[in-house]
């Protein structure tokens, strides 16, 4: 009787502790899911805040130096939770800002999780201030016109005459080439042929572009999310084909895009590429945004650009020969080495005035993370 009576109370004890390290490992599952979430709140702060830098017009407030300085509680997306957002231009080092970002999880409202990220982000500086720049030289096509418009104020409709382009080298504008706005070549060098609207006047001091520092992308990335469409380490779209990839940053090898083939980008999407690029089909970018997309060269490799379509994106190539051709049309901004438009007319190059700034504590361009802490 005695050893029923123990071996019940063992039982019972067993069953209490297995019940109790259930609740144990439920109770971890569930810290675990809040702190998840609390960090992808952080994020998506930071990713808030790099969007209002590029775009000003957009930011619910601007401080006394032009650019949005953060927000507390601010909605990022989910009904789970909010983030508190705080930016600082870095003094001495124009284009460059510390974004600070809290993911506080709200629900359930026992929830108490959050996480802290911050990301060192770098636009392009002061003296990139240029719808087109190069190193090299530049050549506009006969019959190519380049003009500006305004991504803030809805898509390109009629060109204003607000284009900048500037090179260390001569700018050659061929027989009926346009270029509406400014032309500005290297120190000693000549614009010539064509029609420019505004100004000639040669830089006074050389243009001085940093080379493409792709950080830690090339070990941590969001290849995986583009799935089959990256294969021996090249984003490839074939002929025939439309792929879509989601916002993220990629790294990689050579990007590909062929005839007859789509690709679209549906977010926000940055891709380091340590080869060239030849796109001769189309490329769809989120909301027909430039600022939606950008090419960051990782060296010298080429960039051509040769199909009957509309690209909207941010081509940054520093050492590279960057060409638009075909029935081609771009609208955004490109630094190269050296720049070629030869696009047949009435095609060109249209620069959009939402990726520039004269004001070295507002952003504009592309976005550079020099350092993030999770």
């Amino acid at each position: 009787m005695v050893l029923a009576l123990l071996v019940v109370a063992f039982a019972a004890v067993l069953g209490w502790a297995m019940l109790a390290s259930s609740q144990l490992q439920a109770q971890v599952a569930g810290n675990l899911s809040q702190s998840a979430k609390a960090e992808c709140l952080a994020v998506s702060g930071i990713e808030l805040a790099i969007y209002y830098l590029q775009n000003p017009s957009k930011a619910p407030s601007l401080n006394a130096d032009g650019y949005w300085s953060g927000g507390n509680t601010l909605s990022v997306g989910s009904p789970d939770g909010a983030a508190d957002v705080t930016v600082a231009s870095q003094a001495g080092k124009p284009g460059q800002f510390k974004i600070t970002s809290t993911g506080r999880v709200t629900k359930p409202a026992s929830s108490s999780a959050f996480r802290k990220s911050s990301a060192l982000v770098q636009f392009p500086s002061a003296q990139n201030v240029y719808g087109a720049a190069a190193l090299g030289s530049i050549s506009i096509g006969s019959g190519n016109v380049v003009d500006s418009f305004d991504s803030r104020n809805g898509p390109y409709v009629v060109g204003n005459s607000k284009a900048t382009m500037a090179s260390n080298g001569n700018i050659t504008l061929n027989n009926s080439a346009v270029i509406q706005g400014d032309a500005f070549p290297g120190p000693g060098m000549t614009v010539s042929g064509g029609t420019v609207t505004g100004s000639r006047t040669p830089l006074s001091t050389p243009l001085s572009l940093p080379a493409v520092n792709p950080g830690n992308y090339a070990n941590s990335n969001d290849n995986a999310l583009a799935g089959a469409n990256i294969v021996n380490g090249d984003l490839n779209i074939p002929s025939g084909q439309t792929s879509n990839i989601p916002g993220g940053v990629y790294f990689v090898q050579d990007f590909y895009v062929a005839g007859n083939s789509q690709l679209n980008t549906n977010g926000y999407v940055v891709v380091y590429v340590t080869g060239s690029v030849s796109i001769a089909g189309k490329v769809k970018t989120l909301f027909d945004n430039p600022a939606n997309l950008t090419v960051m060269i990782v060296g010298s490799g080429s960039v051509s650009l040769s199909g009957q379509a509309n690209y909207y994106m941010s081509v940054y190539a520093p050492k590279s020969s960057v060409s638009l051709s075909g029935n081609a049309n771009m609208f955004g901004k490109i630094v190269a080495n050296t720049l070629t438009l030869t696009a047949q007319a009435p095609s060109g190059f249209h620069v959009d005035e939402a990726l520039i700034t004269v004001n070295t504590n507002q952003a504009g361009g592309p976005a550079r993370i020099l350092s993030y802490s999770p």
